[in-house]
């Protein structure tokens, strides 16, 4: 039977984007940037693909994937400038990504110990000791994530790094006319504020802002939707 290699290629990339909404306790408008990786895959015959089309077909589907992320809603975290509070699904969000990687790592990381604990003596009641660590380590995860997520109501003591998450308008402003000034991105130069150090695996893609506020600002030429045209 012959042996069919194929060849891939593969896209790698970082992206944020700017959110502004109004804040559903103090009634605020403000922006917040998020940020996360994103890859698409082509895969090809090494004497039919060349790797300039492939490299267009992964492009097409990560635009597809880039759309998604552009578009969703209740993404992402930032406090409020105005009145130090995280939005309720943000905490909400936060409360569930971290009790479950927390509660399920730690159940596992538990289960292995009567595992290996058996390897070295045979006589263990293996499932009894297996279900009970991993009940113990689920507990101590569910504590343990509950005390490293976002918290509600008003923040009092954050640090930079949690700050330079979210503009109110008047920063954001100040901040769009110091880029234009320059000829900067706005969101990028925004994401390397908050300390992230570039990878030259990921190439950085700005997403623009998406504008979810009652009385929208954000210029059509630095929106989301623009971003994306220009994609393709």
């Amino acid at each position: 039977m012959p042996i069919i290699a194929y060849k891939t290629v593969t896209i790698n990339i970082h992206y944020a984007q700017g959110r502004r909404i109004d804040c559903e306790h103090c009634h605020q408008p403000f922006t917040y940037i998020t940020d996360g990786d994103e890859s698409a895959q082509s895969t090809g015959l090494p004497l039919v693909s060349s790797d300039e089309g492939m490299g267009k077909s992964a492009m097409k589907g990560l635009s597809k994937s880039l759309a998604s992320v552009a578009g969703k809603k209740n993404t992402g975290h930032g406090i409020c400038p105005h009145c130090s509070q995280y939005q309720g699904w943000m905490v909400r969000n936060s409360l569930t990504k971290n009790i479950g990687c927390c509660s399920f790592g730690i159940a596992f990381v538990f289960a292995l110990v009567p595992v290996i604990i058996n390897i070295f003596k045979d006589h263990l009641d293996m499932g009894m000791w297996i279900l009970g660590a991993a009940i113990l380590g689920f507990i101590l995860g569910i504590g343990l994530g509950f005390l490293t997520a976002l918290k509600g109501g008003v923040q009092r003591e954050l640090d930079e790094d949690e700050t330079i998450l979210s503009m109110d308008d008047e920063f954001l402003q100040a901040h769009l006319d110091a880029c234009g000034e320059n000829d900067y991105d706005p969101i990028l130069t925004w994401l390397l504020m908050t300390g992230f150090e570039p990878s030259d695996d990921a190439p950085l893609i700005s997403l623009g802002f998406n504008d979810y506020s009652k009385q929208q600002i954000i210029p059509y030429e630095i929106s989301s939707v623009a971003a994306l045209e220009e994609l393709g």
